[in-house]
């Protein structure tokens, strides 16, 4: 609620940076147990930051290949985490089929 009223996008903002640029660079890395549970934090705190509109627009417009990439994941866990992105980014779960280049 209170990112929602911009209370907290002084901190929010490179909140979201840094789990963004975590994850792609994660993405990159071999899936060890340890990088697995980083990426399912990260996209669950990312779910958090969504709630803010300036926020939505950042992370579609910044992270949208790179959330494709853990949507479609081998891992349980990671993939449901990046589902929750795409439904707290208000994706459907047909537009959630599709790929987002």
């Amino acid at each position: 609620v209170l990112l929602s009223q911009g209370a907290g996008l002084k901190w929010a903002s490179p909140v979201l940076s840094s789990l963004i640029q975590m994850l792609k660079i994660q993405s990159e890395a071999s899936s060890t147990d340890v990088i697995l549970t980083i990426q399912t934090d990260a996209l669950q705190g990312i779910v958090s930051l969504a709630e803010c509109e300036a926020l939505r627009t950042r992370i579609v417009d910044e992270f949208m290949p790179h959330l494709s990439k853990l949507y479609e994941h081998e891992n349980d866990h990671v993939s449901d985490a990046a589902t929750q992105v795409c439904l707290a980014l208000g994706f459907n779960t047909a537009e959630m089929g599709a790929r987002w280049d």
